[in-house]
């Protein structure tokens, strides 16, 4: 039973004084208004956020985004950043952006190097996530040697994001003549960053692909 349940339910006990049941009727009154405030709250989030992918991009161009986002973003990344991804991975569920993970997409099974091919090839976005951990990292460069071949024929664009204050002399040669976004210092503000690259690229791909 829901807290404001009981506290409709309930009856006052006989010895109870008007101003406690004026009391308990004043806390359901006040329950109800902060369950309402939470409620406009949300909606106005997720109006706010398509506001924005409008305003971005654009009426039309958000209808692309919206016809072309299921194609996603592949994440590579060590496991040691585990925690990182996570906290980038929420936010892609709140802004509706598919993305592919390893923890979320293989099954007991399934032929790992084969699915996480197909799970590349199927993306039109490579995220990697460069770390002091993930550069050395043997999967992390196998994923990314098979993006970068896909990025050659037109395929895909890979999207370099640094991560635990890795500086740019530590980066692999290839990547480093891209522009990479840091979100050591500032998470909100490098996602945002990241996030407007993702939906302007998503929409490129739908109207070549039209």
């Amino acid at each position: 039973m829901s807290k404001l349940s009981r506290m409709v339910i309930e009856k006052p006990a006989p010895n109870k004084s008007i101003s406690d049941i004026i009391n308990r009727l004043s806390d359901v009154n006040n329950h109800l208004e902060n369950t309402l405030a939470q409620t406009l709250k949300a909606k106005m989030e997720v109006q706010s956020s398509i506001a924005m992918f409008q305003e971005i991009l654009g009426i039309a161009d958000f209808m692309e985004w919206k016809r072309s986002r299921d194609a996603g973003v592949f994440i590579s990344y060590s496991h040691a950043d585990k925690e990182i991804v996570n906290s980038l991975t929420q936010r892609f569920e709140k802004d509706s952006i598919h993305y592919w993970l390893d923890e979320k997409e293989l099954l007991i099974g399934d032929v790992i190097d084969k699915a996480i091919s197909i799970g590349i090839q199927k993306s039109q976005l490579f995220i990697i996530v460069l770390s002091p951990i993930s550069i050395n990292s043997k999967w992390v460069e196998r994923e990314f040697d098979e993006a970068s071949h896909e990025e050659v024929e037109g395929k895909k664009i890979i999207l370099p994001v640094v991560v635990k204050n890795l500086t740019p002399d530590k980066l692999p040669p290839r990547i480093r003549r891209k522009l990479f976004v840091d979100l050591s210092s500032d998470f909100d503000g490098g996602y945002q960053k990241l996030k407007k690259s993702i939906l302007t690229y998503m929409v490129e791909f739908a109207r070549k692909t039209k």
